[in-house]
């Protein structure tokens, strides 16, 4: 009984945590004190901390020790890091580890250990498919009343509402986590489509998958719309390969589960450019009204889809290849802990104050070089080890041959796999406290409970 309290608490706690997050990734949640916020996740953060504590002297007094040995290990390097550059400031630094922690010996150690709680990772999943509709619903009609909103802190910190800059920003604070966020809901929409009977929840889910569609072509975000095209690529690979006709003959199935896969980036990329075409046309009869029989151009708003900071710039990356090269010198200058995550930009302009990063004050913007700058080769050594091994763990959890059937393995899968293809290209899952970060880890920790737990052949 006792075990089955604290593990209500727990899930109670997660969607708790979840709602919290969720709230944050609303741009007009901003608007509010943040002293309410930072009151609220100082909560969060004691109630996980005592939860932690909890499990762990517990299992002390089992004789066990879950928690893995390679995270405990980065977790260590973070503080060491954080101890070692304390001169620019620890506190944010404290902040961050417990929050790691929380997701690292919390999150993930409960869905390792209830990976077969399919009703708790069924409310997580609703919970992410109907706050993206109600999200989604209403930015699209903040599209169609072409409004738009701005309070303008400074270049870098300001909050956008609407549709602005010819991107949709609707209620989300930033486009790119938003339209990785449609991506995922449409795989999670998807896999309950084929999953629930019930025909109006199926309505629901197919309805959700067009509005996410459209989301992610209003966004403007090429990393949503890159993150998709592998995601389906791979996928349809797959599906191919599975074809019982290639049982006999993999090497067949691969060349033509590769020319599929190349057969539908195309068809996807001609689907996104048509529906931006229909909507660049919705968007010059909204930039027009009619008054007393005579067409009147509305000056202030948006006519394009075409976003100008992209069209009018030679940088592919959009400064991206900037910033890491900067990350890359910053981890050359400090390479055996790193700058400690929250300090890099100060130490940057103290030691390295021609680098792109300390003139302008960028994030890294990848996930990966992130963990590099910040905790040195000592946290990437153990946090790449950590990603290699699980991956490979994951690989074996999953039965290829029915990969597309109604386990949700897969879908899982390609979930944790869209957060990691997005942190090559922002700050997601690792050192962030975000909705991804919940999200990766709940559902990573699903996936190695269910590797754990499958019978070894002797």
């Amino acid at each position: 009984m006792r075990k089955l309290n604290l593990s209500m608490i727990k899930q109670f706690y997660f969607f708790t945590l979840l709602a919290g997050l969720l709230l944050r990734s609303i741009n007009i949640y901003s608007l509010m004190p943040s002293k309410y916020d930072g009151m609220f996740f100082t909560f969060l953060a004691l109630w996980g901390g005592i939860l932690l504590g909890i499990d762990f002297f517990s299992n002390l007094k089992k004789k066990r020790f879950p928690y893995d040995k390679l995270l405990i290990l980065f977790s260590t390097v973070i503080l060491l890091s954080s101890i070692f550059n304390r001169q620019y400031g620890i506190i944010p630094n404290i902040k961050l580890l417990i929050w790691s922690c929380i997701y690292y010996f919390l999150a993930y150690e409960f869905a390792k250990e209830h990976f077969k709680d399919n009703r708790f990772f069924k409310n997580i999943d609703f919970t992410l498919i109907i706050t993206w509709f109600v999200l989604t619903f209403s930015s699209l009609v903040m599209f169609f009343l072409n409004f738009g909103f701005e309070k303008f802190y400074s270049p870098r910190d300001r909050i956008r509402v609407g549709f602005l800059e010819s991107r949709l920003f609707g209620l989300y604070g930033d486009p790119n986590y938003a339209a990785t966020g449609a991506v995922i809901v449409i795989i999670l929409s998807l896999y309950y489509i084929f999953k629930i009977k019930r025909t109006s929840l199926r309505v629901f889910l197919i309805a959700n998958i067009f509005i996410q569609f459209i989301y992610i072509v209003l966004s403007g975000s090429r990393t949503g719309e890159v993150v998709g095209y592998i995601l389906f690529s791979l996928s349809v690979f797959i599906f191919v390969l599975d074809n019982k006709k290639f049982e006999n003959n993999k090497i067949a199935g691969v060349f033509l589960g590769i020319a599929v896969a190349i057969a539908g980036i195309f068809s996807l990329h001609i689907l996104i450019d048509f529906t931006k075409d229909l909507f660049n046309n919705i968007l010059n009869i909204l930039s027009h009204h009619e008054m007393n029989g005579k067409i009147i151009s509305n000056s202030q708003s948006n006519t394009s889809l075409v976003r100008k900071d992209v069209a009018e710039s030679d940088d592919v990356s959009n400064l991206r290849f900037s910033i890491w090269k900067s990350a890359l010198d910053i981890f050359k200058s400090s390479w055996l802990v790193g700058t400690s995550p929250k300090n890099m930009i100060p130490y940057a302009r103290e030691h390295l104050p021609s680098t792109f990063i300390a003139q302008n004050g960028f994030i890294v913007h990848n996930s990966y070089l992130n963990v590099l700058a910040s905790t040195g080769i000592l946290g990437g050594l153990t946090f790449f080890s950590f990603c290699i091994r699980s991956f490979f763990e994951v690989v074996k959890s999953i039965n290829w041959k029915e990969a597309m059937s109604s386990s949700y393995k897969y879908i899982y899968f390609l979930v944790v796999f869209a957060y990691a293809l997005f942190g090559c290209i922002n700050s997601e899952f690792v050192l962030e406290h975000t909705i991804g970060s919940l999200i990766f880890w709940l559902f990573l920790g699903r996936l190695i409970g269910s590797y754990k737990n499958i019978p070894k052949i002797k």
